[in-house]
């Protein structure tokens, strides 16, 4: 088992160069004065320098999630709409039958899982060091757009406004693409 020096070296580089990771956990490791203050250290920095790349590069990570939607859709067309057409087509097989349990099932993993994996991938690849900030972008961004159009409508159509709060439940997704094509592309020195 890795010590927590390690750990917390990997959890940093996530955010940061590997050198830079590596100085911060030794100096945590001289400045700290037990374990809850040594994670809560790492913990803070972590999140501090996400939320730095994030401010400083917002409209260009902000331009990066919109423009993501787009091949998004294309993979939902393509993973999901294209295969249930094909069966629909050649439903006369007894095998190619698609009961409703299946078909939500397909969606689910479709939508929930394979595509905010792979669009985490195609974010991280394009945000030049900045993956997890851009993950977190795409993640977030397009389900608080879909609120305010919601809100938006809700006003001017004068209508009780009922506020269905965006579900984030891909993101989970979306940073484990973006984990994974990090931790084969270190971030730039």
């Amino acid at each position: 088992m890795p010590n927590a020096a390690t750990v917390a070296e990997w959890i940093l580089s996530l955010v940061t160069t590997q050198e830079r990771a590596s100085a911060t956990v030794g100096d945590c490791l001289e400045g700290t004065r037990g374990t809850v203050s040594f994670w809560w250290f790492i913990l803070r920095t972590a999140i501090s320098t996400c939320a730095r790349d994030t401010w400083d590069s917002r409209w260009r990570l902000c331009r990066l999630s919109v423009w993501a939607l787009v091949p998004r859709a294309l993979l939902v067309a393509i993973l999901l709409h294209a295969p249930m057409m094909l069966i629909n087509y050649l439903g006369g097989a007894a095998y190619f039958t698609l009961t409703p349990a299946r078909e939500y099932w397909l969606e689910a993993a479709v939508i929930t899982g394979i595509v905010p994996f792979i669009m985490g991938r195609i974010v991280a690849r394009r945000s030049d060091g900045r993956e997890i900030a851009a993950a977190l972008t795409f993640a977030i961004l397009p389900g608080t757009i879909g609120l305010l159009i919601d809100t938006a409508l809700a006003l001017f159509s004068h209508q009780t406004l009922k506020l269905n709060f965006p579900v984030y439940y891909d993101a989970i997704f979306i940073l484990a693409g973006a984990l994974s094509w990090r931790a084969r592309h270190p971030r730039p020195a």
